[in-house]
């Protein structure tokens, strides 16, 4: 019989291209959204270091996985206070959070054209943004960002660290990336 349990990750070690460039800036006492974000690697580790964070996600067993402490604590010590659960379908690109409140979006592999701006606009001046594809591996080409889009979005930010490629087949011009940028001004 299929078991219907979600998958609960081994390890629970964020991204190391979202720790390395967080040692590069400031970050802001406003809230950090950490957008599908699974069961909570990447905003755990800046939970842990006493960074309030708001995971969203539209799946209710994995915020619930988080709220509860999850694998969290294999990261040290979580104030729970600090950590939100948001329970939210971001496919349709929309966020209930006023302009400019938010000091830093996460965003790792998950890409929705239509949410860039959105982060973008809740990301307050000085916020960082990091956003990070998916590798490319057979049919998920059509969940990559179009070639320059991301970056051609963050016009009013500071680039930190980029890193694109355009990924085969070249005609439908998708692309994987890695990009850290802080808002200059909005």
């Amino acid at each position: 019989m299929y078991d219907k349990r979600p998958y609960q990750p081994i390890d629970q070690t964020p991204s190391r291209f979202l720790v390395d460039n967080l040692k590069l800036v400031d970050i802001s006492d406003k809230p950090i959204l950490d957008v599908a974000c699974g069961y909570g690697r990447n905003g755990g580790y800046l939970a842990k270091n006493n960074h309030r964070v708001v995971f969203i996600d539209k799946d209710i067993e994995c915020l619930r996985y988080i709220k509860n402490g999850g694998k969290l604590s294999e990261q040290g010590h979580v104030d729970t206070r600090n950590v939100y659960a948001l329970y939210k379908n971001l496919d349709e690109g929309k966020l209930s959070f006023p302009n400019d409140s938010t000091g830093g979006v996460i965003d790792i592999h998950y890409y929705n054209p239509l949410l860039i701006d959105e982060l973008i606009r809740v990301l307050d001046k000085g916020g960082f943004f990091c956003f990070e594809s998916i590798s490319a591996r057979g049919k998920n080409v059509y969940e990559l960002p179009d070639y320059h889009f991301i970056k051609d979005k963050l016009k009013n930010f500071k680039i930190i660290s980029y890193v694109e490629r355009k990924v085969n087949p070249e005609e439908l011009g998708k692309s994987v990336m890695k990009i850290f940028a802080i808002k200059q001004y909005s």
